[in-house]
C-alpha cells in the first residue's frame, strides 16, 4: 500500500505490504510502518504531523530573547504568515516550534525582522525552507536543498562590538575624562551611560548598543590628563 499525498501538515506514511487471507481478513507482509495497524478486515493508517523548530542563539549556542521572526508561505489550515519573538529558552509551540503547520513541498521564507538587543542582524537569513512529504525539514542553498538536522534550525547572532576612548593628538589614552553616551541601550530602560577614563583602556560597549540605534557621545570638561607610559601599555 502507498500513500500518494499526505494531508496538509502531515507526514506521508511509508509504503507497506499486506496479504489478504482466504477468510477475507488482512495480515501484514513484513514490518508495518509507525502508525499503521491491522485488525481483522481493517487497515488503519494514522498519519503523524510534521514538526519544525527555529531557535535563536548567540555564537556559543546560548538561547537569546527578543529576536522577531516571520515565516511566510501557505500554511495548513489557512494563513500566509507566522510571526513570533524568541523567548531566550528552547522554542515553545507557536513561538519557534510549529506542529502540523507546513504543507509538504511548499516553499517558505524565514526572515529575522528585528535582532535581539545588543546583537547584529544575522547574516544567515532570509532563507527558504520546505518540508518533504516524509517530514524532513530542508533549507535551500543555491539550487540545492540541504537537510536540517533534527528539523531544528539554529539561527546565530554576533554581539555588536564597540568602544569609546579619550585620546590626545598622538592617539595616546587620556585619564580623568568623563564620557557620556545617550541613546537606547540593550537590557535597560536607561538612555544615558557614563564612564570615566583611566588611561589604561577604552570604554568597552560590547553588547550594549542596539542595531539601528542612534547615539550621541559627549565629554565633560574635567581636564583629562595624559596616562603614564606604563598605564598606556596596559600594565
Amino acid at each position: 500500500m502507498r500513500e500518494v499525498t499526505p494531508p496538509d501538515g502531515y507526514v506521508k506514511t511509508a509504503d507497506f505490504d499486506i496479504v489478504m487471507n482466504a477468510d477475507g481478513t488482512v495480515k501484514a507482509s513484513g514490518e508495518l510502518p509507525t502508525g499503521v495497524s491491522i485488525a481483522g478486515h481493517a487497515v488503519v493508517v494514522k498519519d503523524v504531523q510534521n514538526k519544525i523548530q527555529v531557535a535563536k542563539t548567540d555564537a556559543e549556542g546560548n538561547y537569546l530573547a527578543g529576536a522577531r521572526f516571520e515565516l511566510t508561505g501557505a500554511f495548513a489550515g489557512g494563513g500566509t504568515r507566522l510571526a513570533w519573538t524568541s523567548l531566550g529558552t528552547a522554542p515553545a509551540e507557536g513561538e519557534g516550534l510549529f506542529t502540523g503547520k507546513l504543507i509538504a513541498n511548499n516553499e517558505y521564507e524565514l526572515a529575522e525582522t528585528t535582532p535581539p538587543e545588543g546583537y547584529q542582524r544575522t547574516t544567515e537569513l532570509p532563507c527558504t525552507l520546505r518540508v518533504t512529504p516524509e517530514g524532513e525539514l530542508q533549507r535551500k542553498d543555491g539550487a540545492a536543498w540541504t537537510k536540517v538536522d533534527g528539523n531544528a534550525l539554529s539561527v546565530k547572532n554576533e554581539q555588536i562590538k564597540a568602544s569609546l576612548a579619550k585620546v590626545d593628538e598622538d592617539g595616546g589614552l587620556l585619564a580623568g575624562a568623563t564620557l557620556k553616551l545617550t541613546g537606547k541601550f540593550a537590557g535597560t530602560a536607561d538612555t544615558e551611560l557614563t564612564w570615566t577614563s583611566s588611561g589604561a583602556e577604552a570604554w568597552n560597549l560590547d553588547g550594549k548598543l542596539v542595531a539601528g540605534g542612534k547615539y550621541t557621545p559627549t565629554a565633560r570638561s574635567n581636564a583629562p590628563r595624559r596616562a603614564s607610559h606604563a598605564a598606556r601599555r596596559g600594565r
